[in-house]
């Protein structure tokens, strides 16, 4: 989608300006789309239409055009995909879908990815409670798994066998980027060794496990994976443009 409009430049009198605001919204800017990635698949609430504040998501479709679309992750006990949030205060106004904790999504990817790729998610948790809640899990076996989820009061990313702590969970909006050797939740870095693996399909909201759930209170209200390591100018500039979009923490 356009971000907002198709405008090339606005100006103050002569003077061009870089973004344009209604009171803490912001309503152009002449920087970064992050469609302009290379995503393999991409995820935006803002690219849902048809329906109303309120209303259940029965199909999010991959905002790349793939074709790509989600599907209740568990028909027979999680019928819901979640709920969609026309303008959500978590995120400056922004649209998202939230996840109940008794409703989950399933992407199919129609592909392994190889092990050289990098996810992108701006999240919101409603409830940080004990337990593993996963908001996002990707993977064939559990030495191949890659997600985001908290661990009982900490935000967590984990590929192959291996968590990654990233600090104290809240449920304040936030952007992570994560691979298989960096780690970034908005200004904070983190690198590590963690282990390669293959994805086949992608679950938001839930992780099931045989007859157990681990299932997220949260939000999401942009999701995007890229099938090699973001280069460093791209993960700055979607990290920045989280800043102007959706408010995250600096």
């Amino acid at each position: 989608m356009s971000l907002l409009n198709d405008a090339d430049a606005v100006y103050a009198g002569s003077v061009p300006v870089q973004k344009l605001y209604r009171g803490a919204v912001l309503l152009w800017s002449n920087g970064f789309d992050p469609l302009s990635v290379p995503w393999h698949t991409a995820l935006w609430a803002d690219d849902i239409t048809g329906l109303n504040d309120g209303e259940e998501v029965t199909a999010w479709y991959d905002s790349t055009g793939s074709g790509r679309v989600t599907e209740p992750a568990d028909p027979s006990n999680q019928p819901n995909m979640g709920f969609y949030v026309a303008s959500d205060a978590k995120f400056n106004g922004r649209a998202s879908v939230q996840f109940t904790g008794n409703s989950g999504a399933l992407l199919p990817l129609g592909e392994t990815l190889g092990s050289d790729r990098e996810s992108f998610l701006v999240l919101a948790y409603d409830e940080v409670a004990s337990g593993n809640k996963y908001l996002i899990e990707g993977g064939t076996t559990t030495f191949q798994r890659k997600a985001f989820a908290t661990l009982d009061t900490n935000f967590a990313v984990r590929s192959g066998t291996e968590w990654q702590s990233m600090g104290t969970g809240d449920t304040q909006a936030h952007a992570v980027s994560w691979s298989n050797v960096r780690q970034q939740l908005d200004n904070t870095v983190w690198t590590t060794n963690l282990g390669a693996n293959n994805q086949g399909r992608i679950t938001l909201g839930t992780y099931i496990s045989l007859s157990t759930q681990y299932n997220a209170k949260a939000r999401i209200a942009f999701y995007g994976l890229i099938n090699r390591n973001l280069t460093t100018e791209e993960r700055e500039a979607l990290h920045q443009w989280a800043i102007d979009y959706y408010g995250t923490p600096v």
